[in-house]
């Protein structure tokens, strides 16, 4: 059987890229392994990967593993280049990947398709925000930043302006969000099946923070989590429709807020790159469904390629 050649695309250049190493290594660590595949391991730094993109073409690749996080990896710009060189990449598509890393784009989706997403505005750098009406607590949130960067939850005026200011250090373009008091869960999705839901209950902080997603011991897992069948349900079907709504495909994780009084799940956002590391949901979440980290990256793989083979 012909070996598939594939190129494993991490590091980069966002603010993600610590976390896009282990995620990149850990994927090449396991294909390395097997006997199926001739791997590599491309980091895609800022001062020549242009280039690197360049060189899969000439090596004549099958499929490029994207293994990177934040911009430039989960924003579609990445896809998109790879699309105009007709190289094979996993996951979503172009489009896709920037509608969910959009946090404006993609709640205006979940609006306009009925999927229950928190109250927001949205806000442009030199807008001014003195008539501003605010009732607190508010969250606020760069547009286009993952892993919790650059996210405030604002209890006061001052807070409020200190997290608008911070959020601007980050992006041109920020939402301010009704804080939605509840639990937190995400929902990883591979192909058309719903993996276990994980609840996250976080130890270093009020929420989901970048501590708690990444330090050791700096949040629990659930799975799986202590709840009502219905509302197990309820929030696999709200968290599926929100994937499809924005053209998912192959693999992604749906970030949940269960409103503590209503028990209505809201929409936080989509992770169309979902973390691999040894702490990350998805990976766990497979586990628990009898699926481990070389057969899920395998599943990918073969996922990745027969989108392109429908």
């Amino acid at each position: 059987m012909k070996k598939l050649k594939i190129s494993i695309l991490y590091g980069g250049f966002s603010s993600e890229r610590i976390i896009s190493i282990k995620t990149g290594k850990a994927i090449y660590d396991t294909l390395l392994n097997s006997s199926k595949y001739i791997v590599e391991l491309i980091d895609l730094n800022k001062k020549d990967y242009i280039k690197e993109i360049l060189k899969l073409k000439i090596k004549k690749i099958d499929l490029a593993f994207i293994a990177l996080h934040g911009r430039f990896g989960e924003d579609g710009e990445l896809q998109a280049i790879l699309e105009s060189l007709n190289i094979k990449y996993t996951g979503c598509s172009f489009l896709a990947s920037a509608l969910a890393m959009n946090k404006h784009f993609s709640k205006c989706i979940f609006l306009a398709n009925k999927i229950p997403t928190a109250p927001w505005r949205f806000l442009k750098k030199g807008q001014k925000i003195k008539d501003y009406k605010v009732v607190f607590p508010v969250v606020i949130k760069p547009v286009n930043e993952g892993s919790t960067i650059g996210v405030t939850i604002a209890e006061n005026y001052n807070h409020f302006k200190e997290g608008i200011k911070n959020a601007f250090k980050y992006d041109n373009q920020i939402i301010i969000e009704k804080y939605i008091k509840g639990r937190e869960f995400t929902v990883p999705i591979l192909g058309e099946e719903i993996l276990p839901i994980v609840e996250i209950k976080p130890n270093l902080n009020k929420y989901y923070d970048f501590d708690s997603k990444y330090k050791v011991g700096g949040s629990e897992h659930i799975i799986p989590p202590e709840i009502d069948k219905k509302i197990y349900k309820k929030i696999e079907e709200v968290a599926y429709k929100a994937a499809k709504s924005i053209g998912y495909e192959v693999v992604c994780r749906v970030d949940i807020i269960l409103q503590q009084k209503t028990n209505i799940p809201y929409v936080l956002e989509i992770n169309t790159i979902p973390g691999m590391t040894p702490m990350s949901l998805l990976p766990e979440a497979a586990k628990y469904r009898g699926i481990d980290f070389q057969q899920l990256v395998e599943k990918i793989i073969s996922l990745s390629l027969y989108k392109y083979n429908k």
